[in-house]
């Protein structure tokens, strides 16, 4: 009984220090609930895909669907065709250690597939590398993840939401994360 009563304690004490482990992992990404917005709805955080606002005509804050909170980011059928894009902006990151971004896309039935982009810049902010994955369901959030390790030359990482020019349809995004991995 002794025996049983350790192995309890001991499994119970390990269960906590992974949690609180995995808890304590900080977000470094600003904003990730759209929560905060500028007035005229490009989410406080964010950048355009190439330079300000540019490539970010169709992207916006909305009340119409939220994961948690209150707001998303919508990337809706912009007027033109033209790539839809936003990047979070860049934060301090070091070559080896290991990062994993994720984001929760929900998809509209109808629509293309959405990508989202683990990037890593250097000291100038120009890419020394990017991993990718793309949505795959629709109509339901669905939670796109991606681990790496900064390879040598990384100063800084961010996250990219894109859609390519040839893509259409509507994406919500919310509870964007980049962690650093114990």
């Amino acid at each position: 009984m002794k025996r049983l009563l350790k192995v309890l304690f001991l499994t119970l004490v390990g269960v906590l220090l992974i949690t609180s482990t995995l808890l304590a992992a900080e977000n470094l990404v600003a904003n990730p609930g759209f929560e905060e917005g500028e007035a005229d709805g490009w989410p406080v955080g964010y950048a355009g895909f190439k330079d300000l606002k540019s490539y970010g005509d169709g992207a916006v804050i909305v009340k119409d669907i939220a994961r948690t909170g209150v707001w998303s980011l919508k990337f809706y059928e912009p007027t033109v065709s033209a790539p839809l894009g936003i990047i979070s902006l860049p934060v301090p990151a070091e070559p080896g250690k290991t990062y994993k971004a994720s984001v929760y896309v929900r998809t509209e039935p109808g629509s293309s597939r959405a990508a989202f982009y683990l990037e890593f810049l250097d000291d100038e902010k120009n890419r020394v590398s990017a991993s990718w994955v793309e949505t795959t369901t629709a109509d339901a959030w669905e939670l796109l993840e991606i681990t790496d390790t900064a390879p040598a030359g990384t100063a800084y990482v961010n996250v990219i939401l894109y859609r390519a020019a040839s893509r259409r349809g509507v994406h919500y995004y919310d509870d964007v994360s980049i962690v650093v991995v114990p």
